[in-house]
């Protein structure tokens, strides 16, 4: 399922997978266009390792990964170093283009986790930066430039959160929990894509839901 010029939601169970021998991979994205604010992002994928399974990353030029694990955690493994990366945190990682690192999952069951390709003209060779989420109701900015903005917030129930943009485009990943986003209904995993948005309003519906945003021309507006 391709997202296209217009506000489209995209069913958790709809979404094609592909299985290997590391274990099974959801793409948000297929090769079709998607809107402007999105021609950044190489991949967004909802990844299960099997026990012991590994991933490998190629990265390109400039390009930037997001990992955040969703159930167990993962390891980075890369130029002889292994970075650990727990459930409730995050990192970001800039790989030195035309290396390669992995994704490994060190233990006897299987793991989840969200990664996040993109281009990056700011980043550096070996950038790396990550932070913990706490239930604190607010939106963090975890990436921003001038392409796009990467947000994520853990709220509890019945919280709400209405702010503008700064500029069009939104795409919003229900990580867990069920959340109404600019008017629709999302629960986990699901995703909506609204080209045209210039503001950011949602309403949590469950305690501890974590939602992620990907917002045309950095984090929202102050």
């Amino acid at each position: 399922m391709s997202l296209v010029n217009e506000t489209y939601i995209l069913p958790a169970e709809k979404r094609e997978g592909r299985s290997g021998s590391h274990g099974s991979v959801f793409p948000l994205f297929n090769d079709t266009a998607r809107p402007d604010f999105l021609k950044s992002v190489s991949r967004f994928d909802d990844i299960t390792l099997r026990a012991g399974g590994s991933l490998e990353l190629c990265p390109g030029a400039k390009e930037t990964f997001f990992i955040l694990p969703l159930a167990g955690s993962v390891d980075l493994l890369g130029a002889g170093d292994s970075i650990p990366i727990e459930n409730g945190t995050w990192l970001k990682a800039a790989p030195s283009p035309g290396s390669s690192c992995r994704i490994c999952n060190p233990f006897d069951q299987p793991v989840n986790f969200l990664l996040i390709g993109y281009d990056d003209p700011q980043a550096g060779s070996h950038d790396m930066s990550g932070g913990k989420l706490v239930l604190d109701n607010q939106l963090l900015p975890l990436h921003a430039s001038a392409g796009f903005g990467i947000i994520v917030g853990r709220f509890g129930e019945r919280e709400s959160v209405e702010t503008s943009l700064r500029g069009p485009g939104l795409l919003a990943y229900v990580l867990e929990g069920i959340f109404e986003v600019k008017d629709r209904l999302l629960q986990s995993r699901d995703a909506l894509s609204v080209p045209d948005a210039l503001s950011l309003d949602f309403e949590c519906f469950t305690h501890g839901g974590l939602v992620l945003f990907i917002c045309d021309n950095g984090a929202a507006a102050a």
